[in-house]
């Protein structure tokens, strides 16, 4: 392998390394928290790693870090979904020889398998699609039941959903988070976990371990609160081009919840978002089939509403300083 910035390793399901590389045509890697991100890289049609790049091998990126920048720290990893054949001539090779054909492979992140789920109990059933606990609890009894041997039809499960090829594990439950009141059958495991840490006041993701990946939740958030050390700011040349954006196109602020039942019997409920007023009333109606009661239809309509809220985003580009280097003084998933 050369000794360049960057190495990627190849893995089998049960996490052996069958192979280490860094000479690829071309390198992107996206992360985010709570989401899939992916990596993607190019290689020349004959190079030896081809052979061990096969469908969800999974492929880790490793980068040179630390102060003196000779240690090798993990930087992302995901599993091979994609395979792109061309030939000719391509601007990501142009230290390449053009008229060589060339191989680009996408991966995705693990949390992905997540989204290869959805909560497939029948509404109402305590603990398996109707929760009232702590988010940390809800979120992993939710992959529990739903993405490892313990889900299964004889559990009750409407099919069995355990992974085979690439067996899930649960990281032991500390309760954190806050207190829900959670709904969530027939939901995308993936995105009622990502709806749930908004609320829940967490992170999750999906972790190697050996045999397979566990599933871990971060109290708080995936890195550590660094807001009183690290500052982005235009004076302190570590930011370039930022961009505020208020979008309220979508805002809504009111919503009528309609729950079990039919004309008349059918409970409803209408309940309001932190930005209503009188001046400022955007309604919309929430199905409320998986709620039992009051509390349960109040509960989806206010997630419904947070998912509706005005969206106000900072974005930048980031430079690197001697005293603000990612990899060093932060991380994925810190807080700034």
């Amino acid at each position: 392998m050369k000794t360049g910035r960057y190495a990627l390793t190849v893995h089998t399901a049960g996490g052996e390394q069958v192979d280490r590389f860094g000479d690829f045509l071309s390198l992107e890697s996206r992360r985010l928290v709570n989401g899939v991100g992916e990596l993607r890289f190019t290689l020349p049609e004959g190079h030896p790693a081809l052979a061990n790049l096969t469908h969800l091998r999974e492929v880790r990126l490793y980068r040179r870090g630390g102060e003196g920048g000779a240690l090798w720290q993990l930087e992302n990893q995901g599993l091979l979904l994609r395979q792109q054949w061309e030939s000719g001539t391509n601007e990501v090779r142009r230290a390449a020889v053009r008229s060589a054909p060339c191989i680009t492979f996408t991966a995705l992140h693990p949390n992905w398998l997540l989204g290869t789920r959805c909560v497939a109990w029948k509404a109402g059933i305590d603990a398996r699609s109707h929760f009232e606990t702590a988010a940390e609890t809800v979120a992993k009894a939710m992959v529990r039941w739903n993405a490892t041997e313990e889900a299964s039809a004889a559990a009750g499960r409407e099919r069995d959903g355990q992974y085979t090829l690439v067996p899930l594990s649960v990281q032991a439950d500390a309760g954190g988070g806050n207190l829900m009141n959670w709904s969530c059958a027939y939901d995308n495991l993936l995105e009622s976990l990502q709806r749930l840490s908004i609320l829940g006041g967490g992170d999750f993701e999906l972790v190697s371990v050996p045999g397979g990946y566990e599933f871990r939740w971060y109290s708080g958030q995936l890195g550590n609160d660094l807001r009183s050390e690290v500052f982005f700011a235009l004076e302190r040349g570590n930011l370039s081009n930022p961009r505020l954006d208020l979008d309220r196109r979508n805002e809504q602020s009111a919503a009528v919840v309609g729950g079990r039942g039919v004309g008349i019997l059918r409970q409803v409920i209408a309940c309001y978002g932190e930005n209503y007023s009188t001046a400022n009333d955007i309604e919309t109606f929430v199905y409320g089939l998986q709620a039992s009661d009051a509390d349960g239809l109040a509960a989806l309509g206010a997630q419904a509403l947070q998912r509706s809220q005005p969206q106000k985003t900072l974005d930048f580009d980031v430079l690197q300083t001697p005293g603000c280097t990612y990899g060093i003084h932060y991380q994925i998933g810190d807080r700034v």
